[in-house]
């Protein structure tokens, strides 16, 4: 089959130095001072949330960057007790308004319990490709005091910037979600949802923006759609608070890449954003590293029933249980697994963009001193994380996840996705396509001929006279997956497809 190339839909900085920073082609440098006994006081109290004052440098090999007074600190949950530990770096912690290369705060990922060291990286390349908004992130070699501490992956936080990026606006509220933030309804009082905690010290459900005002009643709001009983009115509702489509994308991405440290499956691990400009709530997938066969919980995540993917009863997730119910949200969930199956992790699209990654890496991981010392990894677990099972928590490959996860999906769903609007009378070719498609027919007539992107917006749109062979050019479309749709001239849709562009 063709080897497709989906990176698409990517939401493009508008500082392009910002692009620079997230080099996909290339590993660069990142230098850290800090004063002795901060560093020591972190690595002696991980769990300590202490931020330091420490100087940054970055050089691409070109250009050598500094800045004086960032902040620096640790990040994560269990990989704070891990040798090979991640950071956050704060640009504007001391220095009020920094920022480098239009970011104000990004990470440091060790991914210490990943032999590939990619997973992280791997997936929010499908979540872009899956014409998500985009989280970008790279491979470094990060120094600090003049010590190699080993590759890392950088990836940019998801703050007002972010926010500003990828929806246009960034005054909604930003919600970190962690366990056990599960969205269950209790009652009209905010303070029942603050009250409850991820730690000692911070909530479940953490307010990241406008935390003076510290209003949570959009979030109550939610809550209580999501208390509604399945049915139409739920249906309608729930399309107010959230954006369904991208409530249900991010949960395919997650069933099909096995990422079970999610909302759906563990309460875990998401932030909500209110767009201002939709009034709906956006959902992003947060902290990636337990994905594509990665298992701490003695479960088999290639052969998980991705029409089963939620906990047993008692455990709720009403923002997914709820709409699983309704058949119309249902088979859009399923639409979506068959799509990330035939486009995003299919072989000839992913394996390729995985080696080229892993062969960019494997020289900055030679030498990487803290690499082997959580589970005793070397250079032929690195190589064997590709393609076999390495240790306990990961039993598989991320080849063989990927194969055998698109396999069970489509047996599982076998005869579920019911075909909408499909006419024997019309061929939409070819598929993938570049600049032109073309339509065979033997309807009679004039019509349309439309695009929409992966939101359901129609982006294109082409009055045609409908004959057994008619070219339409779409050059200038952006790579990505389209729902191609012919409609008569009163608007009825005579034929869909799902299509891509290469």
């Amino acid at each position: 089959m063709t080897k497709y190339c989906i990176l698409l839909f990517f939401l493009l900085s508008s500082l392009a130095s910002a692009q620079t920073l997230f080099d996909e082609e290339q590993v660069h440098t990142v230098y850290i001072s800090i004063a002795p006994e901060y560093l020591s006081f972190m690595y002696r109290n991980p769990g300590a949330d202490t931020t330091f004052k420490a100087d940054f440098c970055y050089t691409d090999g070109n250009t050598k960057d500094t800045l004086k007074n960032i902040g620096l600190s640790l990040r994560g949950n269990t990989s704070r007790g891990a040798a090979k530990k991640s950071f956050k770096v704060s640009f504007n912690e001391y220095a009020v308004g920094q920022r480098y290369r239009g970011i104000k705060k990004y990470n440091l990922l060790g991914s210490h319990n990943d032999p590939t060291q990619i997973r992280q990286k791997l997936f929010y390349h499908c979540w872009a490709a899956f014409g998500m908004p985009e989280r970008r992130a790279s491979f470094v070699k990060l120094f600090i005091n003049g010590k190699y501490y080993g590759l890392y992956t950088q990836i940019e936080e998801f703050d007002k910037d972010w926010c500003e990026r990828a929806f246009g606006n960034n005054g909604g509220n930003l919600y970190k979600c962690r366990y056990p933030a599960d969205l269950q309804y209790l009652g009209t009082a905010q303070e029942s949802y603050k009250a409850i905690k991820h730690s000692s010290t911070e909530r479940a459900y953490d307010l990241k923006t406008n935390e003076t005002a510290d209003n949570y009643s959009d979030l109550v709001n939610l809550c209580k759609v999501l208390n509604l009983p399945a049915g139409p009115e739920f249906d309608s509702q729930i399309q107010k608070a959230v954006n369904v489509p991208g409530v249900l994308k991010a949960l395919a991405l997650e069933v099909m890449s096995g990422h079970w440290d999610d909302y759906a499956y563990n309460k875990n691990n998401y932030y909500l954003y209110q767009n201002t400009k939709t009034s709906k709530f956006e959902f992003l997938t947060y902290d990636a590293d337990n994905t594509f066969g990665v298992d701490w919980l003695g479960v088999d995540w290639a052969k998980k029933d991705v029409t089963n993917w939620l906990p047993k009863s008692p455990e709720k997730r009403p923002l997914v249980s709820k709409l699983l119910a309704s058949n119309d949200f249902n088979q859009m969930y399923l639409r979506y697994l068959d799509t990330i199956g035939r486009y995003v992790l299919h072989p000839d699209t992913i394996f390729p963009y995985i080696t080229t990654i892993h062969n960019l890496i494997k020289p900055h991981l030679v030498n990487d001193p803290y690499y082997p010392l959580d589970y005793g990894y070397s250079m032929n677990s690195f190589s064997d994380g590709l393609v076999k099972k390495v240790d306990g928590h990961t039993p598989y490959g991320i080849f063989p996840f990927i194969s055998n996860r698109i396999s069970n999906m489509k047996s599982q769903t076998s005869g579920l996705l019911i075909a909408t609007n499909r006419s024997p009378h019309f061929k939409i070719y070819p598929n993938p396509f570049q600049d032109f498609i073309r339509v065979e027919t033997d309807y009679d007539g004039t019509g349309y001929l439309c695009i929409s992107n992966v939101y359901g917006q129609i982006i294109r749109r082409h009055e045609i006279v409908f004959s057994e062979k008619t070219a339409v050019s779409l050059q200038g479309l952006a790579s990505g997956v389209y729902e191609v749709y012919c409609l008569d001239q009163h608007g009825k849709c005579l034929e869909s497809v799902r299509m891509l562009k290469n």
